[in-house]
């Protein structure tokens, strides 16, 4: 497409959370908004790293950042949709 295979913003977001749902589980859900900023042919798509452990939610079955984990982050191509990184920041 002229345009490439992922136009706007919200493509950027939803075809992240798509590719970081089976690798980072209920952890995905946390991190929203992901914010997707373009430079040049390149997506940068990041969660929003919030503190999700309060005391009164930390139960067993809660999914809860740890504290030495950033947010994540995901580059990918506008031009081809390929997937070129994908990690945590610290």
């Amino acid at each position: 497409p002229k345009d490439g295979f992922i136009p706007t913003t919200a493509t950027a977001v939803q075809v992240a959370e798509a590719v970081l749902k089976p690798i980072y589980g209920k952890e995905v859900d946390q991190e929203n908004p992901f914010a997707a900023i373009l430079s040049g042919d390149l997506w940068i798509v990041e969660g929003q790293r919030l503190d999700r452990c309060p005391p009164s939610n930390l139960q067993a079955s809660s999914v809860c950042f740890e504290v030495d984990k950033g947010p994540i982050h995901l580059e990918m191509r506008k031009s081809d949709g390929r997937i070129l990184k994908v990690y945590r920041l610290k």
